[in-house]
């Protein structure tokens, strides 16, 4: 007998593919119940959870890293460097800064509103 006589049924009414022999055999290849949804629901949703409880948890974690380097590295800043910088800043913002200007900030703000549609070069 060859292979092609073999795998012709001899009844056609008959099915004698392998996995269709036994029904109980074949219960755990049914495609309709293949997956547990119960199981993969809370697979899913516990997934999910962990997700966001992951997230959540580094959110706060990088919320302590900030303030911490915040607290160390503005905080605690020595105060020479601070009146230093503010020094500097209220020089500027005065229009004493050579190459920076000469108007304050005051008179920027009001040269501006007087003209809105003034822009400065590109």
């Amino acid at each position: 007998m060859t292979q092609a006589e073999a795998a012709t049924p001899q009844d056609p009414e008959e099915d004698v593919h392998p996995s269709h022999v036994d029904p109980a055999v074949d219960d755990h290849h049914d495609p309709l119940h293949d997956i547990d949804e119960k199981v993969t629901s809370l697979a899913v949703i516990g997934t999910l959870a962990v997700i966001v409880i992951a997230i959540w948890g580094m959110t706060h974690v990088y919320n302590l890293l900030v303030v911490g380097e915040r607290q160390g590295k503005i905080q605690e800043i020595a105060t020479e460097e601070i009146d230093a910088i503010r020094a500097a800043e209220t020089e500027e913002l005065e229009g004493r800064m050579p190459g920076r200007g000469e108007k304050t900030l005051q008179e920027a703000l009001e040269f501006y509103l007087a003209n809105p549609t003034w822009r400065p070069h590109k």
